[in-house]
């Protein structure tokens, strides 16, 4: 089916209970938006090919110009969307200059904003469906939706840092093993195939780069077999929900990379979570919610226990205690809970847990190449005195 052959119908139906509706329904023909009605068990009154008006479709053209006719990062969708609200725009037309086709279909449905999203769990996640079922409510809808283009745009921004900070080393490194191989593999061999032509009495460490020269390619192709299944297998594992909890709670107690972790899901959870009561979502529902925003499962169990316990009346800063978590967002939770002042707090932890974040990943950027080149440097030493030792001994004999 092509984007071009798609046409509008303005329908007009009655339920079983007698009450008129309205609906707008993109199809082929209108045999097929009969088909659509029909799925719904409404009473089809009339369905006309809807005319729309000059500006309207200027309109969608230019949006879909903006948006490429797709939904692309969430903070561009939200921006966008805010906007558009803001300049008074039906929301279901909004969605259609989007390029959210199918939120589109369902809000023209009578469908609201936030049931349509939860149609769609793999694209919205349950932290901003309560926020736009929030927004819906209050009628600050333009307002929800900047909240959550500021929310995305740093998750964003946080993610493209570690992926960054993530990749440079693994560049360098994979550079450097390979550099290393070629050399061992195929200029070594030439180079020594003089010293055991001589009969020489060699070192250890000339013996060993002998050795590792003689592995056949069959034998490299197996070894590489091996660790490619050793990396699916635990890929695999790793899905696994029990497995995976378990790695997750293994990756939090690495020296290094483990506070890295940790600081940066909970910079998004405490954001998300003050994001949440500002809109005014009961805290144990938001804690609920903004659990689902970090990527460890096992901080993630813990978080949703917290918010089990929440609902029981506990405290919130007594849910917290058994979650690893800073001492200084601690106790700024613990003072926000005190003073009525929760979601200010929970904003301030989610900053000092982001920069936090930053610093940790620019130290790992900056000592990840003077690391690298020093490993680089001892196995390239090794080789060259593995080469220079035979070679003196000759020297020393034929003087």
């Amino acid at each position: 089916m092509q984007q071009g052959t798609i046409k509008t119908f303005d329908c007009h139906w009655a339920d079983r209970a007698g009450h008129r509706g309205h609906s707008i329904i993109e199809a082929m023909d209108k045999g097929a938006a009969y088909k659509q009605l029909m799925q719904q068990d409404v009473i089809i009154l009339s369905v006309k090919e809807a005319t729309r008006p000059f500006f309207q479709a200027v309109r969608q053209s230019i949006g879909r110009q903006l948006t490429g006719n797709q939904i692309g990062g969430k903070s561009q969708f939200y921006q966008q969307g805010s906007v558009l609200i803001q300049a008074g725009l039906p929301l279901w037309d909004i969605m259609e200059l989007l390029g959210a086709d199918e939120l589109h279909r369902q809000l023209a449905g009578g469908v609201s904003l936030g049931e349509a999203m939860r149609t769609r769990p793999d694209q919205y996640c349950s932290e901003e469906i309560a926020l736009i079922e929030a927004g819906e409510y209050s009628g600050n809808l333009a307002e929800v939706f900047s909240r959550l283009a500021e929310d995305f745009a740093t998750r964003e921004q946080l993610h493209n840092q570690l992926q960054l900070a993530m990749l440079y080393p693994a560049f360098l490194s994979t550079i450097s093993s390979l550099a290393l191989l070629f050399i061992v593999l195929f200029v070594l061999p030439v180079i020594m195939t003089i010293f055991t032509d001589l009969g020489l009495n060699l070192p250890w460490s000339t013996r060993l780069l002998l050795d590792i020269g003689q592995i056949s390619g069959e034998s490299w192709l197996m070894g590489l077999a091996m660790m490619t299944a050793l990396g699916l297998a635990a890929c695999t594992a790793y899905r696994q929900p029990q497995l995976g909890v378990l790695l997750d709670r293994w990756l939090l107690q690495l020296p290094y990379f483990g506070p890295l972790w940790l600081m940066k899901d909970m910079g998004l959870f405490l954001g998300t979570l003050a994001m949440l009561l500002n809109g005014g979502i009961v805290i144990d529902q938001a804690v609920k919610n903004s659990a689902q925003s970090c990527g460890n499962r096992y901080l993630t169990g813990q978080l949703l226990d917290v918010g089990k316990h929440l609902s029981r009346g506990t405290s919130f800063y007594k849910c917290m205690t058994a979650v690893n978590i800073p001492p200084l967002v601690r106790r700024l939770i613990e003072a926000g809970e005190q003073a009525g002042e929760l979601p200010a707090m929970l904003s301030q932890g989610s900053r000092y847990c982001r920069q936090a974040t930053e610093h940790r990943l620019r130290l790992l950027q900056t000592a990840a190449e003077p690391v690298l080149i020093l490993v680089l440097g001892i196995a390239i030493g090794f080789i060259v005195l593995s080469i220079v030792l035979p070679m003196l001994d000759i020297m020393t004999a034929y003087l």
